[in-house]
């Protein structure tokens, strides 16, 4: 699912790469020259290519809006013989993490979210495949910058975060994750396990979180941890900003040896 700026649906190639570009640049920085969407062909139901490029360009870390959801009816908007985005890497603050969907014979229609605003929808694809890969320092350094923000707000500065992942099953992952806390002059460790099981739109359900404190800044900060825990327990975090819409991961593959190296085949569901 990919959100279109404007308040139009697109008719032409050049339109629909202009509408894929203004919406990711509301959210990205891409860097200077890039063109970032490329579309070939001579009208949207019979393209050749839909290339969504987003190597090089820059994403901050903050509340994400909320997710598009389709309402009322689809039309058909889009028919490629191949579409791939590709991240070789996308830059998240300090980090980078490298992601590639690829996938041939292509439909997407156009449909709208709650709010009315235009959507790119994935309908169907003959066959496809996702890679999605974020080194052990990369996930480290997104996390550390993602718990400092909310660290900030308690007075507390998050000095130093690690994380261990163990695979699970076929679609399973253990999270061991030990953040060094401080606050004024005292500091302490905190230690929050818990487990991620993906699903077929490669978001991660998070599940039996616990944790606990060492020190007194380490006992404090697990005090008031473990209340917003309990609000992640059974959510849903977004391990892409693709949604695969009406098409499914099947083999799916996890290698946590050295950071996390997620691959799958893609199909209908």
């Amino acid at each position: 699912m990919f959100p279109l700026a404007g308040n139009a649906f697109p008719t032409t190639p050049d339109g629909l790469a202009s509408a894929l570009r203004g919406s990711l640049s509301e959210h990205l920085t891409f860097p200077p020259g890039a063109q970032g969407v490329v579309v070939a062909g001579e009208d949207l139901l019979n393209l050749k290519s839909v290339l969504i490029d987003l190597s090089g360009a820059a994403v901050a870390i903050r509340q994400p809006p909320p997710k598009p959801v389709v309402t009322g009816p689809r039309q058909p908007g889009v028919a490629s013989d191949r579409l791939q985005v590709v991240a070789k890497p996308l830059r998240i603050e300090t980090a980078s993490a490298q992601f590639d969907f690829n996938a041939q014979g292509v439909k997407c229609d156009f449909a709208r979210d709650q709010n009315g605003k235009p959507l790119l929808v994935i309908a169907d694809a003959q066959r496809g495949r996702v890679d999605l890969h974020v080194g052990r320092s990369d996930l480290q350094a997104i996390l550390l910058a993602g718990a400092r923000v909310g660290a900030q707000q308690q007075g507390v500065t998050i000095q130093d975060l690690q994380i261990d992942l163990t695979p699970q099953g076929q679609r399973g992952i253990g999270i061991n994750l030990r953040v060094k806390a401080k606050k004024m002059m005292m500091s302490g460790v905190v230690t929050i396990r818990g487990n991620a099981n993906i699903d077929d739109q490669l978001n991660a359900q998070i599940s039996g979180l616990s944790c606990a404190g060492d020190g007194v800044v380490g006992k404090m900060a697990a005090a008031m941890l473990s209340a917003k825990l309990r609000e992640l327990e059974g959510k849903q975090i977004a391990l892409s900003a693709l949604s695969l819409g009406e098409l499914a991961l099947r083999d799916l593959q996890i290698d946590a040896s050295n950071g996390l190296h997620i691959t799958a085949e893609i199909g209908k569901k």
